[in-house]
Formats: C-alpha cells, structure tokens, sequence
C-alpha cells in the first residue's frame, strides 16, 4: 500500500468513533496512573517502594495472563535485564517523587523529562534539528525552568528531579525497546516480570504496614492503568496516524493535572497553567517537526511508546 493510501486510512480512522473513545480511554488511563500514585501515597496507607513493588507484580501477573490468553509466551532475553531495569527505576523515582509534588507538576515534569530525553537520543544520533524543533525545545526547557525557579509558587526541588529521573528511565526504556523485534506486547511483559523481583526485594520492610485502600491503589495502577493501558494502546496504535498518536499525548499531563485539582482538591498554582501551555506547546512544535503523516503501525515496544520522540510514560 501507498504512503498516501495509509495516511489516507489513518485519517479516516481516526474519525470513526470507536478509536476517538479508546484513544481518550487509554489517555485517561495513563494520566490514571500518577492520580492514583498520588492518592495512595497521601492517604498513609502504603510506602513510596511498597506501592511500586504492588503496582509492578500486579502489572506482570496481569501481562502475562494477558498475553497467555493470545497463545503468546515470552523468553528473557539479554535487552529485556536493560528494560527491566529502566522500567524499576522509572517505577521506583515516579513513586517517591509523588511524595513530595503534586499530581500536576509531576506529570508535567515526566512528560517533558521523557520527551526532552527522546529529543536529546535523537540528537545525539546526528539527526538535524531544524528551527522549529529547536525552538520547541527551547521553549519547553524555558517553560520547566520558570515553573522551578523560586517565588511565591513553592515547588520541591527533589521532588521534581526524582520525577525528571524518573522520565529520564523511561526515556531509555523506549530507546531499549527499540532494539527488539518482539510484539510490544511480549517486550513490555517480560520488563514488568523483571523490574517486579528487586522491587519486592527492596520493598520487604514497606510491605508489611501496607493496609488495603493503600494495596488497592497499587494494584489499580499496575493492573488497570498500567497493564491493560499498554495493551490497549497498542490496539489503537496502528490506527493512529504518528503526528495524531503523538500529539494526542500531549493531552495526558493536562487529564492528570484536572484529575489532581477536581478528585484530590489539589490547589492550582499561579504558574502552573502558563508554564503547562507553553510547555505542551513547545513539545508539539518539537514532536510535530519530525511527524510523518503515516500510520502507526505495529511496532517495537521501544516505537510504539516513542512515536517520533513522543513517547507516554505509563
């Protein structure tokens, strides 16, 4: 088929309703995680590494009864120890980041820490960054930057750089997936399976005072937004163009930051709505310069959550 043909498809597509209500399901479901990341740890009731440890194991189970469920299986390979880990460090920084910032602020760090690190690979790997892709980063950097800079806005700086470390592995676990040419599926899978060892393994002290409405969260994040998330979104993918599946991510920090301010009563800072604006803004510029206009079709883990540098943390 034409490149015209696929974009053509693509694009009615995405008008057919049922893949305008996964994708806003799936978008729903990623900003899921950082409301229920956030509501866990507020409530006292579960520990920062006891919640990653939960969300990870009830992801693996999930994932691989999903995948048995298709007659698919998946073999550890060496590129899995690398995702694994990335993915236990993602994991483990967005839950202790979420300790200390708000469910707004942190999801806009993670996005943009994700996509800045996908820019910056790109870059390093001789792509030609033309003015408006630079620009857009520029703009996004400039944007983070004011929401931190102190005044009257306090925001917590360790907070912020573990979320940023957080993005920064997961970064790299897109990067890492992309040497696979496994299904996404299987790739994801066998990640959740390893990261969830030394999770447990470092959560053992947290486990033990982790009270119900605390495991339930965890649990939500690993099997509903987390798990399922994936594998819906790689439903909806190949019906996507790439510039419509990356920019509709761009959706996903702004979800969260509304579920934070109407479900947990968190209170809207005054910088908070501008720099969010001018850093989705930037990113769209960054991510829109290098979007072909063709399908997302299936692909590697590492594409199908880096769509031309756009990739959405889970």
């Amino acid at each position: 088929m034409s490149s015209a043909g696929c974009s053509g498809n693509a694009a009615s597509n995405v008008a057919d309703p049922r893949v305008i209500a996964l994708t806003a399901i799936v978008m729903t479901a990623f900003a899921g995680n950082s409301l229920l990341a956030r509501a866990g740890l507020l409530s006292g009731q579960i520990g920062a590494d006891a919640f990653t440890a939960i969300r990870l194991c009830s992801g693996a189970i999930t994932l691989i009864l999903l995948l048995a469920s298709r007659g698919g299986r998946f073999r550890l390979r060496r590129v899995h120890l690398w995702t694994g880990l990335m993915l236990l460090v993602y994991a483990a920084c967005f839950s202790r980041a979420y300790m200390e910032i708000d469910t707004a602020t942190g999801a806009l760090v993670l996005f943009a820490a994700v996509q800045l690190t996908m820019l910056g690979a790109a870059r390093l790997r001789g792509e030609h960054f033309g003015r408006q892709r630079t620009a857009g980063i520029g703009l996004a950097a400039a944007a983070v930057s004011w929401l931190l800079w102190p005044g009257q806005a306090r925001v917590s700086v360790s907070g912020v750089l573990t979320m940023a470390g957080s993005g920064l592995a997961w970064g790299f676990y897109s990067l890492a997936g992309r040497t696979s040419r496994e299904p996404p599926l299987v790739t994801t899978t066998a990640s959740f399976a390893i990261a969830a060892v030394p999770a447990l393994v470092l959560a053992a002290p947290q486990l033990r005072s982790v009270y119900p409405t605390g495991a339930m969260y965890a649990v939500a994040s690993g099997a509903l937004t987390s798990a399922l998330g994936y594998a819906l979104w790689y439903a909806v993918l190949p019906r996507l163009s790439r510039t419509i599946a990356a920019t509709v991510q761009l959706t996903v920090p702004v979800i969260a930051a509304a579920m934070g301010i109407l479900i947990l009563a968190e209170p809207l800072s005054s910088r908070l709505p501008p720099a969010a604006t001018a850093t989705l803004v930037g990113l769209w510029l960054a991510t829109r310069a290098a979007s072909p206009q063709t399908p997302a079709r299936a692909m590697s883990s590492g594409e199908a959550t880096s769509l031309t540098g756009s990739a959405t943390p889970r």
